[in-house]
């Protein structure tokens, strides 16, 4: 014998106050801003990387690399797209670490302007 929603028998959920709902806000914008300023970061040192492959050569097309793997006719990348990608990378962590250090002398600025001292 068994019971449905319908039957009117549900579980109880009790309410865990807005204290949770608020402290869930805020996790979510502490890391929604920290997120864009990591895609934004990667996405500089990804065109940063390519502007510099386009002068400097060995970085593959990547439409004809997805056609040669999907026809199984790639054998591997060469070594200069691996340095490409350490650069990639290197620019993304420097970029964030700039942008977050921006964002966070910025918010000091606004802080000691509104306190009425400067530090």
């Amino acid at each position: 014998f068994f019971f449905q929603a319908e039957d009117g028998i549900r579980d109880v959920e009790r309410s865990r106050g807005l204290g949770d709902v608020y402290k869930r806000q805020l996790l979510t914008l502490w890391i929604s801003q920290h997120m864009i300023l990591f895609i934004t970061a990667m996405i500089g040192g990804y065109f940063t990387a390519r502007g510099v492959s386009f002068f400097a050569g060995g970085y593959p097309n990547e439409f004809l690399m997805y056609a040669y793997i999907k026809m199984h006719f790639y054998d591997g990348a060469p070594s200069t797209v691996y340095i490409y990608l350490a650069g990639m990378v290197l620019l993304t962590l420097i970029g964030f670490c700039y942008q977050e250090g921006s964002r966070t002398k910025k918010r000091d600025e606004e802080t000691s302007t509104l306190l009425g001292y400067q530090f």
